[in-house]
């Protein structure tokens, strides 16, 4: 695993420039909307002239100034906000205690706090941004120095507290604070254009759900918070005037729209910006395959692999990986190249890489029960050959007949028999000590009671529902990292099938059926385990999936077909050449019905 201290270039240099480039993008996108929100609250059909003046004259007055900075103010925190809370390691929630203890975790109640704190500023902003000037102090003075409360400015700041809130709990509990990389890699103006609609969609949406739900909360409980902030700020309300928290104020229409109106800017600016951040942070970068100067050693594509500490560089690495595989002619010459010493370390230590990923991903499938486990290479079994690249390879020791060998050597240096002359060292019985088993016992005992407490309220109707396991959750936990190993099978495929005309030194040969059995042994165990959740996830999906169930089987699925994808393009090239793979009868019947070849050997 890399070292944390040799990743600052990524952590402290690359992600700080790609955070104030989306902040910047965030403040351009965002000028044409205010500015359209400005000119719809004061339109005018009858008078355009003055409607037109009247809003260039107030866009230059230091009111509209100081909240047009104070709003983007609050839009680059949110930005900031995202930049430290968002991540590319996905989380699977078990139950859906699970889901409320993400949102009411203390590490996250601070931020949700900060989303209602910046709803209320930005709701404020855009208020006296509408040129209104009754929305720019909380209260109005009156004869003999009386301090009124303006309600209606009260409820646009309370809305937009409560629209944060909300905000910041789907933002937790929809799971919108992990990385989402595009199937399709576009440029960066091409991804925008379809995000633009979207986002003022949503924030349409969500303003509407919030205010359907805001209503009733302020009509019922308005009156508590109103009264703490009146007590604090010693204000008072007039008799004649009518309360907002009684059915007949909420009858406002003027103030109801303009409630709608500043919550959609203010939430689709929000998407917006998470769009953005997620557009710059997921683009592609490409590393040096090979290290030319001494600082480029930290920044080389094999370390990015490796960066388990730090995932979007990992996710980064493995999409550079992918990308130099399909497309870069030159940068798949370094990959098979030689250094001075006449060894190919880029190729020997890419391979390693990507069969422990995939090697790990059998291993919990259970593939190892059925098949063959292929471990990692090591840089002894891909040593490449320096001579020209063959056809006819050297049939390489099979791993059944090391086995063999090796069963046979534990045979003749374990044998039980003492020889004569020398009598045999009598062995103590070992006696525990009973303090020690006694607080093993008395652990064991502690650690079980939260779990029988639990399996105790699962029998509880009401508890049930909130301790059960969510469908599919087992699926879900396997495939959680599908991005990384369909990325690692089109890299390794491709790679493989390049080098037949490519690698003119042999560099692949040696792990070519290492390569060929992990591919064909997590197939197999992706197939298997594909027709043992079927029937059970068709049946889910009918009746209606989240979008995080359907993430997770497109990646299970893309997963699939890049792996009958890679088996089928390798046997396509080397088809004469698979004996030498030394596959077992189950694995070449195997590939005969994935890829389904008439000269299939």
């Amino acid at each position: 695993m890399a070292d944390v201290t040799s990743l600052r270039w990524f952590t402290k240099g690359v992600y700080y420039w790609r955070t104030s480039a989306s902040i910047f993008w965030s403040i351009w996108f965002s000028l044409p909307i205010i500015v359209g929100y400005r000119l719809l609250c004061c339109f005018s059909v009858f008078q355009p002239i003055d409607w037109l003046y009247g809003v260039a004259q107030f866009t230059m007055t230091l009111r509209c100034i100081v909240f047009f900075v104070l709003f983007y103010i609050s839009l680059i925190v949110i930005v900031l906000l995202y930049s430290k809370i968002c991540s590319a390691a996905m989380t699977v929630y078990k139950t859906r205690l699970s889901i409320i203890w993400s949102v009411l975790r203390p590490s996250r109640v601070p931020v949700i706090v900060i989303f209602a704190a910046l709803g209320m500023i930005g709701n404020w902003s855009l208020a006296v941004l509408t040129g209104n000037p009754h929305y720019l102090y909380l209260w109005d003075v009156i004869e003999d120095d009386i301090k009124v409360m303006n309600e209606r400015l009260w409820f646009l700041i309370f809305l937009g507290g409560y629209s944060g809130m909300c905000y910041g709990i789907c933002y937790y509990s929809g799971k919108e604070n992990h990385f989402t990389f595009s199937i399709i890699q576009q440029k960066k103006i091409f991804r925008l254009q379809g995000q633009r609609w979207s986002s003022l969609k949503n924030g349409l949406l969500q303003s509407l759900k919030g205010l359907r739900l805001s209503l009733p909360c302020y009509c019922l409980f308005g009156s508590y918070p109103r009264q703490f902030v009146m007590d604090l700020l010693n204000l008072t309300l007039l008799e004649e005037d009518y309360q907002l928290n009684t059915l007949w104020g909420l009858m406002d229409i003027p103030l109801i729209l303009q409630a709608i109106a500043s919550t959609t800017v203010l939430l689709t600016l929000w998407g917006l910006s998470l769009q953005l951040f997620n557009v710059f942070h997921t683009e592609a970068i490409e590393f040096p395959v090979v290290a030319t100067f001494t600082g480029e050693a930290p920044q080389v594509i094999v370390k990015c692999l490796e960066a388990k500490s730090v995932p979007l560089l990992q996710h980064l690495g493995y999409l550079d990986l992918c990308q130099l595989s399909l497309y870069s002619v030159e940068r798949r010459k370094q990959v098979f190249g030689l250094n001075q010493s006449g060894q190919s370390v880029a190729w020997i230590e890419i391979c390693s890489q990507c069969v422990t990923l995939l090697t790990t991903l059998t291993t919990k499938l259970g593939g190892q029960e059925s098949t063959t486990g292929t471990p990692a290479p090591t840089a002894s079994e891909i040593q490449p050959n320096t001579g020209q690249f063959q056809k006819g390879w050297p049939e390489p020791l099979s791993t059944a007949t090391r086995r063999v060998i090796n069963n046979e050597k534990a045979k003749l240096w374990s044998t039980t028999a003492v020889p004569s002359g020398i009598q045999p060292v009598p062995v103590k019985a070992h006696h525990p000590d009973p303090v020690i088993e006694f607080v093993k016992d008395v652990h064991k005992k502690i650690t079980q009671i939260p779990v029988k407490v639990k399996e105790k309220l699962k029998k509880k109707p009401f508890f049930s529902y909130f301790l059960a396991e969510l469908p599919d959750v087992s699926l879900h936990e396997l495939f959680v990292d599908a991005q990384l190993h369909t990325w690692a099978v089109k890299s390794l495929s491709q790679l493989v099938v390049s080098s037949y005309k490519e690698d003119h030194y042999g560099v692949v040969q040696r792990s070519l059926p290492t390569v060929m059995s992990t591919l064909v042994n997590l197939s197999q165990v992706v197939d298997k385990h594909s027709k043992g959740t079927l029937a059970i996830s068709s049946i889910r999906q009918s009746s209606g999936a989240s979008f995080q169930d359907m993430l997770m089987a497109g990646g299970r699925h893309s997963l699939k077909a890049a792996l009958h994808s890679a088996l089928h393009s390798i046997t396509s090239i080397f088809n004469k050449e698979l004996p030498v793979f030394q596959l077992s009868d189950g694995q070449h019947k195997y590939l005969h019905t994935v890829v389904g070849m008439k000269d299939y050997h």
